[in-house]
C-alpha cells in the first residue's frame, strides 16, 4: 500500500489548506525544492508542522533535536564524515548493555542509512527519531565542532483558515526570498514596484502571488495585490 504523500497529510492535519497545497505545488514545479520545504518557503507552514507531517507518513517519531544536550561520548560511534553523509547524530544508548543506539536522521531515514549506521557504529539495532534537515546539520556542528545551540525561536502556529504569516517571521535565509529564488532583473524590479505601491515588504508581495495563483489559477495573468489592510 502507498504511504499517503506530504501534501495529503499536511492538509489532513489541518496545516495547509487545499488552495495552499495548489500554490506550494506551482511552487515546487517552478523552483524545484521538496513540498515540504516549499511550503516552509511560502510562509504556509512552520517547520515543525512538516517534521509532524513526515513523522506521520515514516512512521518514526519527530524530535526538536536544537532542544536536545548532545553528549560528546557518543561522536565515537559515527565518524563526522558518516554523520553528514548519512544526516544523522547520535543521542544515546539503550538496552540492557548498550546494544541499541539512539539517533535523529533527516527524512527519508533511509533503510539503507539506518544499516548503514548500524554496521558502523557497531549497534545491534537502532531507535530513530526524525528531524528537519536544517536542525541534524545544527547538530552535527554542535557535536563534532563544539559550535553553540542556536537561540531557542517562538513557534508560529498556522491555520489554513488564516492568511499565512509574512514570509520574513519564517525561519528563512538571510537574504531573504526574493534572492534565495533567483529571480531575473526585470522580475525583481516588478516585484519591487508593486511592493512599494502598496506598502508591503517584496516577500509579502511573493506570498501573495502564490496565494492568488493557487486560488484563481485560469485567471493567473490577472494578478492584483491588494492594498496592506489597515491594522
Amino acid at each position: 500500500m502507498a504511504k499517503p504523500r506530504i501534501g495529503e497529510i499536511l492538509v489532513k492535519l489541518g496545516y495547509l489548506s487545499p488552495p495552499q497545497l495548489e500554490g506550494a505545488l506551482v511552487h515546487q514545479r517552478q523552483w524545484g525544492f521538496g513540498l515540504g520545504r516549499t511550503a516552509i518557503i511560502c510562509g504556509f507552514c512552520t517547520e515543525e508542522q512538516v517534521i509532524a507531517a513526515l513523522s506521520s507518513q515514516l512512521g518514526l517519531p519527530a524530535i526538536d533535536l536544537d532542544k536536545v544536550e548532545l553528549g560528546s561520548s557518543f561522536s565515537p560511534l559515527i565518524p563526522e564524515r558518516l554523520a553528514t553523509q548519512h544526516c544523522v547524530v547520535p543521542l544515546r544508548t539503550s538496552g540492557l548493555r548498550g546494544e541499541v543506539l539512539v539517533v535523529a536522521m533527516a527524512p527519508p531515514a533511509s533503510l539503507i542509512s539506518q544499516d548503514a549506521v548500524c554496521a558502523i557504529s557497531k549497534k545491534a539495532r537502532l531507535e530513530v527519531y526524525i528531524a528537519s534537515d536544517d536542525a541534524i546539520q545544527r547538530g552535527i556542528a554542535r557535536l563534532y565542532r563544539g559550535e553553540s545551540p542556536p537561540p531557542q525561536r517562538e513557534q508560529l502556529e498556522v491555520s489554513p483558515h488564516q492568511a499565512p504569516p509574512v514570509l520574513a517571521e519564517v525561519q528563512l535565509p538571510q537574504e531573504g526570498l526574493v534572492d534565495q529564488l533567483g529571480l531575473s532583473g526585470r522580475a525583481r524590479q516588478a516585484v519591487e514596484q508593486v511592493a512599494l505601491q502598496h506598502s508591503l515588504s517584496s516577500t509579502e508581495v511573493l506570498k501573495r502571488i502564490v496565494e492568488m495563483w493557487a486560488a484563481n489559477r485560469a485567471q493567473a495573468t490577472a494578478w492584483v495585490v491588494p492594498p496592506k489592510q489597515a491594522q
